[in-house]
């Protein structure tokens, strides 16, 4: 199978080859059924089995304590904005908030319908190039949890060790950084995680819930809107995205083989670390991050003099796809997921210094 592209967008993301290759194999016939994996019900033995393995995966590679629930969701993290202020929320309480970006921001709106919100620490002011420093004493330690996006992809930053709370759980959005490093889960009340970046593609959105915390719901809460209610079912509530769990098994499995997150987390920072080196070698490129705070999932940087589009366009013609910078922070984004490879990586820093060398 020839692909003419290199996917290096924020998301959907990537997805590895042989992925690809046995998803296309399955497409008509599914494992010798008579039906395509596109036609497979939620309520036979053929999805039950690839939804019992991809939970076990997760909970494998995750390291997972038993205390916690994995939950195969729909609606995106966006979704999750809501439904975790909903089920978590304690009446005349208030959340704590560490505000970082685009994606915090707009869980900030969500909460507010259901909680009082107290902004502890923003990098608003710097233009979020920076992840803020913050210790136990700065959070109320009766709030019902503290918020925060793990990866911040319009922007480029990323915290790389996450705050102590004093002991209030922290509920993540890691959308752009699950998988991609090992996780201390003892800081953790709830991590949710849409497939479209590291795991899959999208239609699937990966909740982690502790489970003294699923049960905290109000009552008066709709049923598909409760934690508790996906907990409790032996089997998914309502008609699954199956192929979207399916091509979520295929992932983990390839990452599985690739050694986990041991494996992957070295390849990570390998393929940051060479696109980091590119940029600081050329003046030409102006990376705005804090150094310390750099995400190893999202590159973000401006040309000089103006040449954000050039430098676009001329990726494009090289088969380089999807790096054009969010509309909200412009300039460009390097997005470098699971499934994107050293070999793609070397090529777009051959562009990187090619059309640095073409400008002198």
């Amino acid at each position: 199978m020839e692909r003419k592209l290199l996917n290096f967008c924020a998301g959907p993301g990537a997805v590895p080859e042989e992925v690809l290759q046995e998803a296309h194999d399955q497409l008509l016939d599914y494992q010798n059924s008579g039906m395509s994996i596109l036609e497979i019900s939620h309520r036979t033995k053929w999805f039950e089995d690839i939804y019992d393995e991809a939970r076990q995966l997760i909970r494998e590679m995750l390291q997972i304590p038993d205390h916690f629930d994995v939950l195969l969701l729909q609606g995106g993290a966006t979704l999750q904005f809501y439904m975790a202020p909903l089920n978590l929320a304690i009446e005349g309480k208030t959340v704590d908030v560490l505000h970082t970006g685009h994606w915090s921001g707009k869980a900030i709106t969500d909460i507010k319908r259901v909680s009082p919100v107290r902004v502890v620490a923003s990098s608003e002011e710097s233009g979020h190039t920076h992840i803020p420093e913050v210790t136990a004493s700065d959070f109320n330690p009766d709030s019902p949890y503290v918020y925060l996006t793990s990866n911040n992809t319009i922007y480029g930053t990323q915290w790389r060790e996450f705050p102590d709370t004093g002991g209030v759980p922290i509920v993540a959005d890691m959308t752009s950084d699950l998988f991609s490093r090992h996780l201390d889960f003892s800081k953790f009340g709830v991590i949710y995680a849409s497939a479209q970046k590291n795991v899959g593609i999208a239609g699937v959105t990966l909740v982690i819930v502790r489970h003294d915390l699923a049960e905290r719901c109000p009552d008066n809460v709709g049923t598909i809107m409760q934690y508790r209610t996906h907990v409790k079912r032996p089997k998914v509530y309502n008609t699954a995205p199956v192929f979207s769990i399916y091509m979520m098994l295929l992932v983990l499995r390839w990452m599985k083989r690739q050694g986990g997150i041991d494996g992957l987390s070295k390849v990570n920072a390998e393929k940051a670390k060479r696109v980091y080196a590119t940029v600081e070698r050329y003046d030409l490129y102006d990376s705005r991050v804090n150094p310390k705070d750099r995400s190893e999932m999202n590159v973000c940087f401006h040309l000089k003099g103006g040449k954000d589009q050039e430098f676009v366009d001329e990726a494009l013609k090289r088969g380089i796809y999807g790096i054009k910078g969010h509309r909200e922070a412009g300039g460009i984004r390097i997005s470098l997921y699971n499934p994107v490879t050293l070999e793609a990586v070397d090529q777009l820093v051959d562009f990187m210094d090619q059309f640095a060398a073409n400008q002198r």
